[in-house]
């Protein structure tokens, strides 16, 4: 008797549960969203915990068009003569820097030859407080440089 009651509890527990269901949970919104994870189109932060978190995705989608230029060059022997070319070649493996390339907030220069002082590609906007941006060379090194030196290299 013992038995056949347990194992009525059982199939009644599981008949409670599935007929329950699960709760519906709601969709997030915009707001909802963690202020510190940053996303591929999102504008240059003024704070510097803002800032230090975008830094790190920006950095990582440099390395990452870097290498993917050096595959551009590798497939098809030649730079990208447009942009609509690269982002044509990147649209379906990498979708946080096509999105930051659609959204203006990461400049990628076509025709550009491989070389280490030659830049790929730029941070849009540089960061006030310390008066830089993230930059990609040609021969896929990222580094933070100074606003002044950017100029510099970029009026070559």
């Amino acid at each position: 008797m013992t038995r056949s009651r347990g194992l009525l509890l059982g199939v009644s527990i599981l008949v409670f549960s599935l007929l329950a269901g699960c709760p519906k949970v709601p969709e997030r919104t915009e707001s909802d969203r963690n202020p510190l994870k940053p996303r591929p189109e999102d504008t240059m932060p003024q704070s510097d915990v803002r800032r230090g978190t975008q830094k790190r995705l920006v950095e990582s989608m440099m390395h990452n068009i870097g290498q993917l230029y050096s595959t551009y060059l590798t497939d098809f022997n030649q730079p990208p003569a447009t942009l609509q070319d690269f982002m044509n070649y990147i649209k379906r493996d990498a979708t946080n820097e096509y999105r930051a390339i659609e959204a203006g907030t990461i400049i990628f220069l076509p025709k550009v030859q491989p070389g280490s002082h030659n830049v790929l590609a730029y941070e849009k906007d540089k960061y006030e407080k310390w008066n830089n941006r993230v930059v990609v060379f040609a021969d896929g090194h990222v580094e933070t440089m100074d606003d002044n030196e950017f100029q510099k290299l970029t009026k070559k």
